[in-house]
């Protein structure tokens, strides 16, 4: 299937289910939940170990800019020296519906990037539909634990990788909580190689009022053969009950080769 067909599925699909169908909080935080309440699985890069309440559906979306200072051993043809990457990307929109208290499903639309990169043309990159699940429990007024399957099929390329993740979320005060992942991902290199990826994350998820949250958090992408660690804190905001805006800033550590920061909104229907 080409890419212009399956972006045409993506987005027919988004728009069909879009009529279909307190506190906010983002993946840092956990504990049992009322049912109306909005959690979400955005801005930080931890999954939250709730569910979307059965039978709504819930919309997160954003904009995100990077910056990469990259090596010249990457750089372009006839290009010499170390060099910048810029790109912005959206709408990083995540449609996740809930089929029952414990179980939603999860629709994840391809990101538009636009890339500029010293000394080669500026690029369009359209990224991956993301197909999957979430299934979770809460093992305590405290705790709740979850996993999430899922497929992704590259919309230029037709690549199928996939993988899985396992969460948890711990309240450790009233205004404090722990959110934990660990997953891996596998997918198709430029080469047409199997890749891996593991990937592991921890977001402390702090209340500073009834409608504004903070969360300080680090994450680790471990492909073959390297380990990249990223630190990244934000903002979320509750506007209406059922409407959330966020804002967030990161950086690759130590050496701050990459830089990004974002914003977005979060509506349960």
């Amino acid at each position: 299937m080409g890419r212009p067909l399956i972006l045409l599925f993506v987005w027919s699909f988004t728009f069909l289910l879009c009529p279909a169908v307190s506190h906010a909080r983002d993946g840092s935080e956990a504990s049992t939940k009322r049912p109306d309440e909005l959690i979400t699985d955005r801005p930080d890069f931890t999954e939250s170990a709730s569910t979307v309440p059965a039978l709504r559906l819930q919309l997160e979306a954003g904009i995100q800019y990077t910056h990469q200072d990259l090596l010249d051993e990457a750089a372009p043809a006839g290009h010499t020296g170390n060099y910048d990457a810029n790109s912005v990307s959206a709408p990083s929109l995540l449609l996740r519906f809930g089929v029952s208290d414990w179980a939603e499903l999860r629709l994840g639309v391809p990101d538009i990037s636009y890339e500029s990169i010293t000394g080669a043309d500026d690029n369009i990159i359209f990224g991956e539909v993301s197909l999957g699940a979430k299934f979770a429990t809460s093992l305590s007024d405290k705790l709740n634990v979850g996993v999430i399957p899922f497929v992704d099929v590259g919309t230029e390329t037709g690549d199928v990788g996939g993988g899985f993740i396992a969460a948890a979320a711990v309240d450790l005060t009233a205004n404090v909580g722990l959110g934990v992942n660990a997953g891996v991902t596998t997918f198709e290199d430029g080469l047409d190689e199997r890749q891996w990826e593991w990937r592991g994350s921890a977001a402390l998820g702090i209340g500073l009022s009834d409608d504004l949250s903070a969360f300080i958090e680090t994450y680790a992408l471990i492909p073959d053969g390297d380990f990249n660690l990223f630190v990244d804190t934000g903002f979320t905001y509750l506007v209406a009950h059922y409407v959330q805006l966020d804002a967030y800033l990161g950086t690759q550590v130590p050496d701050a080769e990459e830089i990004f920061a974002g914003t977005g909104i979060s509506v349960l229907f």
